[in-house]
């Protein structure tokens, strides 16, 4: 029978040793990069804060009479989420999102139960002149899936405002050796999306 000092050593161990993915809270994007908004202020250029992707569940709203930022909505579900440098992968269960984004989530949880999250978040510099702000401002934009078209995109293209966009033009025989069929070296790396290229501040914002 094993001894008490035993025991305590094995339960030590294993309250030292947790197993699966710790669950975070209070996911953000200023939490992603925590100095982009000053950077973006400083430096007058947009600054990548990371990327956030998941499934929003539910919607708890608080009155923020214990906060100091007033009423706000804590957005809860499964999420993942990639800092700026990519340093570490985070799953977490609840996030905060800017203004325009936030409403976005809170209605389309709030109509249909369910909403997918896949978002990139930025930190601009404020140009609107107001007073008494924080010379920034964050602003998300929406990943869609390649080939995926969003509703309204897909109205678009059925009311004839916009052209149906042109498939992916078919692979040259040239990129390919003659001999194995194998693609030409990058070209498979790429289509696979292992190549990565430098990261950019998006040109079209989707929310603030």
């Amino acid at each position: 029978m094993p001894s008490k000092q035993t025991v305590d050593n094995d339960a030590e161990e294993l309250l030292q040793s947790p197993e699966g993915l710790e669950l975070k809270g209070n996911l953000s994007f200023s939490r992603l990069n925590p100095l982009a908004g000053e950077l973006a202020r400083d430096t007058k250029q947009p600054q990548l804060c990371g990327w956030i992707t998941g499934i929003a569940y539910a919607i708890v709203h608080d009155d923020g009479k214990n906060s100091q930022y007033g009423p706000f909505n804590r957005i809860i579900g499964e999420f993942f989420a990639l800092p700026w440098n990519r340093s570490v992968e985070i799953t977490a269960t609840e996030m905060f999102l800017p203004g325009t984004a936030e409403r976005f989530v809170v209605a389309a949880v709030e109509k249909g139960g369910t909403c997918p999250i896949r978002f990139e978040g930025w930190a601009f510099p404020d140009t609107s002149g107001r007073k008494g702000g924080t010379g920034y401002v964050y602003k998300v934009f929406l990943r869609q899936p390649p080939g995926v078209l969003s509703a309204a995109r897909r109205m678009a293209i059925e009311c004839g405002i916009i052209d149906a966009p042109l498939p992916p033009p078919a692979l040259a025989l040239e990129e390919m050796d003659p001999e194995t069929g194998e693609l030409a070296d990058g070209l498979a790396e790429l289509l696979k999306g292992g190549a990565k290229k430098p990261v950019e501040a998006p040109e079209d914002v989707a929310a603030e």
